[in-house]
């Protein structure tokens, strides 16, 4: 299994290549290092700057009333919570391509934290108030469960499932699994989208990668945004090695 992931620079740039066969994906994935928005969100704030510039970025809520205040701890993210919502502090995966949300009724955000450097790992949490206490739902799981392994890979891997944006409350959140960009599987870097509850930790709706570009593009980030479609002809995004039958 062959593996390209970007260098960050000024901007972050990712070529993915099929080893050994010639042929090359071009891609997606820029974002420049001061650009506040997220790699999978363009309505997010992204926590690169606590990695690369090891400062302290908070993150108010709508109302002002609660806060997000995150900082780099070695291989660590760290997010203080503070306010209305509640008080907490939390620990999540240590790549420097994390983003947050907070919900429009500011009972709630949404966290994408990475693991593995930029093609990924990336897991989807949402943290908010219920019942008067601050309350963790992983959702990683239950839209990785719906998304599934839809194609063909050298080795089975989970995908990336990350936050695009609220969909006018905390109780609905669009979401996107992601097949992981790198060379180990057919429709590498192509997704599906979900509309999620986060407090019943249900899938509302699935969207198709077509329809989520045109329903949702002013939310969705470079990466989403720019992912190949390939839908109309499955067999370009191949990687012949995985097709034997269709030498």
């Amino acid at each position: 299994m062959f593996r390209n992931d970007g260098v960050k620079l000024g901007w972050r740039l990712i070529l993915f290549t099929v080893a050994g066969i010639g042929l090359t994906r071009s891609s997606i994935t820029y974002a420049q290092e001061t650009d506040p928005r997220g790699l999978f969100s363009a309505v997010s704030t992204s926590l690169l700057q606590t990695f690369n510039d090891h400062i302290t970025l908070t993150v108010n809520s709508p109302d002002g009333q609660s806060k997000i205040i995150a900082r780099a701890e070695g291989e660590t993210l760290v997010l203080r919570v503070e306010g209305r919502i509640g008080s907490s502090t939390l620990k999540f995966g240590g790549g420097p391509n994390a983003e947050v949300e907070w919900s429009p009724d500011s009972e709630a955000f949404w966290i994408t934290d990475d693991w593995d450097g930029l093609s990924g790992l990336y897991r989807l949490t949402v943290v908010g108030r219920a019942n008067g206490r601050l309350k963790v739902h992983h959702l990683s799981s239950i839209v990785g469960k719906k998304f599934g392994h839809p194609v063909r890979c050298f080795e089975r891997e989970p995908a990336n499932v990350a936050g695009i944006g609220w969909l006018g409350s905390s109780h609905e959140l669009l979401a996107v699994a992601e097949i992981t960009p790198h060379s180990n599987c057919d429709g590498m870097g192509t997704f599906k989208a979900y509309k999620v509850d986060p407090w019943r930790m249900v899938v509302l709706k699935t969207y198709t990668q077509r329809e989520a570009k045109e329903q949702f593009a002013a939310m969705l980030g470079p990466r989403p945004l720019n992912a190949t479609d390939c839908d109309q002809d499955p067999k370009a995004c191949y990687i012949p090695q995985l097709h034997p039958e269709l030498r």
